[in-house]
């Protein structure tokens, strides 16, 4: 399939001027007929056994990976055409998001059966076309372990971080409502498969080999078989596990700036386009700003943690008034809890970035105060009528940002106070 997809460069640079071939439709799958043939194959080995499951979501991973090596291709033009080629794959992923976080946060055995509710239909067409697989809702043979997840979110993490960002914005503006809350539930997801946790693989390898020596050489035949076993060389002393940590940790840190810069380019979108409505009549905005949340807990890298301090000023500065004037309290208060826990942090330029961020939300809110104020004052001067006050409370005075930080701050005291 490689060689019959390299040997038609019409497949690799094909102009997309109509976004019905940005999901699996029969559009997509006339055009992009090996493609579209190993995407139908997605949906289809979902129902199967692992054995036979575990290969077209192989295939799809080492695509990727020829794609991302391949010298041909090396410029980074010729690497978005292909990517825009793997759009149907995130509408996969999103179709089957129940079934991957239930992999990530269940942590009971993995060869359970599960149930997977698709939230959205297989095929799309603007014609309204009928499906021309069986739905998607059913019990499946085996259940997702923990490597075909991570396979299919890393091949998710490539599309998108490769994929022209006004492409990928047009996509999440044509969903609208119906996929912006599923979308940013991917990025939770991958963020949560990648997340480092310190000391999983002492852990894991002191469990494998403790299963090893119980089961003798059929209970290595068995690991071998289910692919969960490692290389010799990580079973030979401590050197090898502090490398997959290290290695580990590199991919987390990647896997976060990426999905870092996929949000913050949304949310360019959204102000660009003054889609503003669109983000902040449902949910969508407290989903997008809890993924910059997220990366503040000390779980991440430094780096990390400093990209997303840029970040978050660069949101304040674009979603401002529904920060300071007009929208819900709950994100400005979650907002400001994070840096006052970031001021306590061991690491001397995240606690910089956390005051520099501080600085700018109290700022911003005390602005808007001003700014409110000014204009009462105004009203006042012009009105006709005695009665009215030119006292304010201390409420508004403050200001909300004034105000959510002392929220912030019982908050914190209450949770240390319990933790006594």
């Amino acid at each position: 399939m490689s060689n019959y997809f390299y040997s038609h460069p019409i497949f690799s640079f094909l102009a997309f001027g109509c976004s019905e071939e940005w999901f699996l439709s029969p559009t997509y799958a006339c055009h992009h007929f090996p493609l579209g043939l190993l995407f139908k194959e997605l949906y289809v080995c979902m129902r199967e056994p692992r054995d036979c499951r575990r290969r077209p979501i192989v295939l799809l991973r080492n695509l990727l990976a020829k794609h991302s090596y391949d010298k041909r291709y090396a410029d980074m033009n010729s690497q978005r055409r292909i990517a825009i080629l793997y759009l149907p794959l995130i509408h996969f992923a999103m179709d089957y998001i129940n079934e991957l976080e239930s992999v990530i946060t269940d942590s009971g055995n993995a060869y359970t059966l599960g149930v997977v509710t698709s939230s959205a239909p297989f095929l799309r067409s603007s014609d309204g076309c009928k499906n021309t697989f069986p739905s998607s809702n059913f019990t499946l043979s085996e259940r997702l372990n923990q490597e075909e997840v991570q396979d299919i979110l890393i091949s998710v993490l490539y599309v998108i971080h490769r994929v022209p960002k006004r492409i990928l914005g047009a996509l999440c503006v044509e969903a609208k409502q119906n996929s912006l809350p599923q979308f940013f539930r991917l990025l939770e997801v991958t963020l949560e498969a990648f997340r480092y946790r310190e000391g999983i693989l002492r852990t894991s390898s002191e469990r494998r080999q403790s299963y090893l020596k119980s089961h003798g050489e059929s209970g290595r035949h068995k690991v071998a078989l289910s692919g969960e076993g490692h290389s010799n060389n990580e079973e030979n002393g401590p050197l090898s596990i502090h490398f997959r940590s290290l290695q580990l940790l590199n991919m987390s840190q990647e896997v976060a700036l990426i999905v870092l810069e996929v949000s913050l380019s949304l949310a360019h979108t959204f102000a660009d386009r003054q889609m503003g409505s669109l983000i902040l009549e449902s949910q969508t905005f407290s989903k997008l700003f809890s993924i910059h949340l997220s990366l503040l807990e000390e779980c991440w890298p430094e780096s990390v943690r400093l990209h997303c301090f840029y970040a978050l000023s660069l949101l304040i500065n674009m979603f401002r008034v529904h920060l300071f004037e007009e929208g819900p309290l709950d994100e400005l208060s979650n907002l400001i809890e994070r840096v006052l826990v970031a001021l306590a942090s061991r690491i001397s330029t995240v606690q910089h970035a956390a005051a520099a961020l501080l600085h700018l939300v109290l700022r911003h809110g005390f602005d808007a105060v001003q700014a409110y104020l000014a204009g009462k004052e105004i009203l006042r001067s012009v009105s006709t009528r005695e009665t009215l006050a030119s006292e304010y409370t201390f409420v508004e005075k403050l200001g909300r940002s004034g105000c959510q930080t002392t929220v912030a701050l019982a908050r914190l005291l209450g949770v240390f106070l319990t933790s006594l």
